[in-house]
């Protein structure tokens, strides 16, 4: 009850008193467990500049909301004609309200291939790329691994890395040991990248108000 209490006054823009604000770039060890769930990323005391890596479903509908929240968003992909299509002010899916939140927020957000430009200029960065279905059944995941594996090779600073894909249980494990092994650092100074699970609830044709009032918390882990 005191999960939810918290998460609906988050989203009507009203801090809670009882959890403390969390400045940008604290460990994610040293945040309480309840302040993360309530803050983060529905709502935060300051702008943030956010990355989100796939302009599918769910990748466009968490970037238009959080541009409409305040943030800064770069939404990236690969698909050059669908980046051309959203800069031209199309949107690609339809969903209830989603054009307009875009079109309103044109100067927050911003659609681009530029992976490496995106995540230079972001403190969080949300996988949200496809994860088909194998021939066994299982979820493939080298999407999201290759995702991890630009990160590590892109980043100079660490980064909230924020799994938002559908995704079996114990991915995030996997993030961390691809962050970790591909991650040599710059100019010799090893980078400790921060790993979220943030799995999405989405239902077409209320995806934005499933976005902005959730009904599920989210999993932490710290590479």
């Amino acid at each position: 009850m005191a999960f939810k209490t918290a998460l609906k006054e988050r989203v009507s823009g009203e801090i809670p008193k009882q959890l403390p604000a969390v400045p940008i770039g604290t460990s994610i060890k040293k945040i309480p467990f309840l302040t993360v769930l309530a803050f983060f990323p529905f709502r935060v005391v300051k702008k943030m500049k956010i990355a989100v890596i796939g302009t599918g479903y769910v990748g466009l509908v968490a970037g238009a909301c959080f541009a409409d929240m305040g943030h800064d968003v770069i939404c990236v992909d690969i698909d050059k004609e669908k980046i051309r299509v959203l800069n031209d002010g199309k949107v690609p899916i339809y969903e209830p309200g989603l054009e307009e939140i875009i079109a309103k927020n044109k100067k927050r957000i911003a659609f681009t291939t530029d992976f490496d430009d995106a995540i230079g200029k972001s403190e969080v960065v949300f996988i949200a790329v496809g994860t088909p279905p194998k021939p066994n059944g299982g979820a493939d995941l080298s999407f999201v691994e290759n995702v991890a594996r630009g990160i590590a090779a892109a980043a100079k600073k660490p980064k909230i890395v924020v799994e938002k894909s559908t995704v079996p249980v114990q991915t995030c494990e996997r993030i961390i040991q691809v962050l970790d092994g591909n991650n040599g650092g710059h100019n010799g100074d090893r980078i400790k990248h921060s790993v979220v699970s943030n799995p999405e609830f989405l239902r077409e044709g209320s995806a934005v108000q499933d976005f902005l009032n959730p009904e599920h918390s989210l999993g932490i882990y710290d590479s």
